[in-house]
């Protein structure tokens, strides 16, 4: 029983720590390491990991509570907050003193005693008392309803509480708009429920979101299609074609059979031109493959080379190089096609090319994106992307954690039909209209 009332004095200790940070207006908390790094902020889960305990249980308790955060993305504040709750009913219904004398003189009494705590508090004060009050203020929103407007209002309130007091809050609205558009865009352009798209943008949110530093954060805006963080290797501003058809490529034109750590010996300058000859017949062949399918574009893991792209500019073929593989990956997704890794064949199959409906440059200050939009009607849906500017590389960051936390947010909010969400008015933000 002594393990309990040691729980019950840490957790008394973390709530006064995250007491102040709850709520929407929540405090931030002022953290000085060993090393002289000070640390700033409201977020429970930050602190909790900051605090290194040498306790042993503390220390288990702190593992719980970050381990449950890593799943949910939010709630370690208020999750102290019901342990050390619990704890003193505990404490209190077992009879232990605050010396830590038991009044039970045996221990089995004890364990029995703790046996009916647990017990009651699973019975009574769960099921009679927290779930009726909970049941009787939520407000419920049908999501298959024609009246949007109320849907916005009611996700809007969820996403301002979440960001509501890490941020100004001229940035917290700001944000809130722009994330419901992402939502709401992806939601409408695909066959998927609402609960499934808002799951789908929580797997793929690093390659549909891009943090764009040293722009204003009035500038964040969503796209349709995807933006590739790389410039044309062609220098072109945009594929004039309509309709056009386009390729992602995992490997280089002009590598020819196996890589090895062996070499060719060239030992003339007729073995050399013969080679560059026939390397220049390999890329040659590659490219009129791609023209006869009408490629007009083609995105790339690897580095392309110049002989490459020389071919390229002259059969007016785009070229976008060094593509990050995650995001050849989320593209071949999106847009339902292979990736081509080897050029072994004279044919290429209908399943390594999409369809593109427009490709262009975007530059904002001095980022440059590929803008891709291509044709999704025979997929579950159309991607649509995020640019989440700031002033400074740190900020962005943040930014990005937050509306990837308010996501989360969100996902717990729907029923497990995913036909309506719940909110309650005690625990949002009830400035918002």
């Amino acid at each position: 029983m002594a393990v309990a009332l040691e729980a019950l004095k840490i957790c008394e200790t973390l709530e006064g720590i995250l007491k102040g940070t709850f709520g929407p207006n929540g405090l931030d908390v002022m953290l000085n390491s060993s090393s002289g790094n000070i640390l700033v902020t409201n977020n429970g889960a930050l602190i909790l990991r900051s605090l290194n305990l040498e306790n042993p249980i503390g220390r288990t308790i702190v593992d719980k509570i970050v381990s449950c955060c890593s799943i949910t993305g939010d709630g370690a504040t208020s999750f102290v907050l019901l342990l050390t709750t619990m704890l003193r009913e505990v404490v209190a219904l077992t009879g232990i003193r605050a010396n830590g004398i038991e009044i039970f003189s045996r221990q089995g009494r004890s364990l029995i005693a703790l046996s009916r705590a647990f017990f009651k508090l699973e019975s009574t004060l769960l099921e009679d008392v927290v779930v009726p009050v909970l049941d009787g203020i939520v407000i419920k929103t049908d999501l298959e309803v024609e009246d949007f407007s109320l849907i916005k209002r009611r996700i809007i309130r969820l996403i301002v509480t979440t960001l509501n007091g890490k941020f100004p809050i001229s940035t917290v609205s700001h944000f809130a708009e722009l994330l419901y558009e992402l939502i709401i865009k992806t939601w409408n352009s695909s066959v998927m429920s609402l609960k499934d798209t808002v799951l789908h943008m929580i797997d793929e949110f690093p390659q549909m979101c891009t943090e764009v530093p040293g722009v204003p954060v009035p500038s964040s805006q969503v796209k349709p299609g995807i933006l590739i963080p790389r410039g044309f290797a062609t220098e072109q501003e945009e594929i004039s074609t309509p309709d056009f058809m386009f390729v992602v490529m995992n490997c280089s034109l002009d590598i020819s059979g196996p890589q090895t750590s062996s070499s060719i010996r060239i030992r003339d300058d007729i073995s050399l031109d013969a080679s560059v000859q026939w390397k220049r017949n390999q890329v040659q062949k590659a490219i009129t493959m791609f023209q006869d399918y009408n490629i007009r574009l083609i995105l790339s893991s690897e580095n392309v080379s110049d002989l490459v792209l020389h071919f390229c500019r002259q059969r007016g073929i785009a070229v976008v190089s060094m593509i990050p593989q995650e995001y050849t990956d989320y593209i071949c997704k999106c847009a339902g096609v292979l990736a081509i890794d080897s050029l072994d064949s004279d044919n290429l199959s209908e399943l390594f090319v999409g369809k593109g409906i427009s490709c262009g440059l975007n530059t904002v200050s001095h980022h440059k994106f590929v803008h891709l939009q291509f044709d999704t009607s025979n997929h579950k849906f159309s991607p649509h992307h995020i640019l989440l500017c700031s002033p400074a590389q740190g900020l962005c960051k943040q930014y990005y954690i937050a509306l990837h936390h308010a996501l989360k947010c969100v996902k717990m909010s729907f029923s497990e039909d995913g036909k309506s969400c719940f909110i309650y008015p005690a625990l949002v933000h009830l400035n918002w209209p």
